[in-house]
């Protein structure tokens, strides 16, 4: 027998099993791919986007990712205003190469120039303003300190506190790693601006 034969109702049985008035189900409108973003795709390019959220994404049985949500304002693979995401794979196998790019990531999108980790180290000494760019659930706040990068001493951050940050992007194309067109790694080297 098919699923199509086994589910379909006889003529004219319109009423929901209940018999009553139907609620509305919380599977409506839900698409079963989930409501994922598209990777930022690969260009020669530079590419810039604006950031709409931050966070670590933990989901039981599957890899940890740092995800970034952007919106596009500038591409030649996307169109402006379209919506996609960065990632980065937190697991404990690729933590050793994670923690540096997601570092990169903030250093230039709070406006450190790149590898200059010291100057870096005087506005976030121990980390605490990428746990919560990360979205830990021991820091919910920040505030600067006395710094090199130019930040004023004393300002405030909350929760996702790179939201509307500007930033330019060159996407390469890494190795494979699945069977779709856009399924490879990506490499990312962020532009000063």
């Amino acid at each position: 027998m098919s699923a199509a034969s086994k589910f379909q109702k006889a003529k004219g049985d319109s009423k929901p099993a209940s018999g009553g008035r139907r609620r509305a189900s919380r599977f409506s409108g839900v698409n079963s791919g989930g409501d994922r973003d598209p990777l930022l795709r690969a260009s020669k390019n530079k590419q810039r986007v604006r950031v709409i959220k931050t966070w670590e994404d933990h989901v039981k049985g599957k890899d940890p990712y740092f995800k970034v949500s952007v919106e596009v304002l500038e591409s030649d693979v996307h169109e402006v205003g379209e919506k996609v995401s960065i990632i980065q794979c937190t697991s404990s196998a690729a933590i050793d190469s994670a923690l540096p790019r997601i570092k990169a990531f903030v250093m230039n999108a709070v406006g450190c120039p790149p590898r200059k980790d010291a100057m870096y180290a005087t506005f976030d000494p121990d980390g605490d303003f990428l746990e919560l760019v990360m979205a830990s659930d021991d820091i919910d706040s920040y505030t600067a300190p006395e710094n090199e990068i130019g930040i004023e001493e004393g300002t405030e951050f909350g929760p996702n506190p790179l939201e509307g940050i500007e930033l330019e992007v060159i996407v390469s194309r890494g190795k494979e790693c699945g069977q779709g067109e856009d399924d490879y790694y990506r490499n990312f080297q962020w532009i000063q601006s």
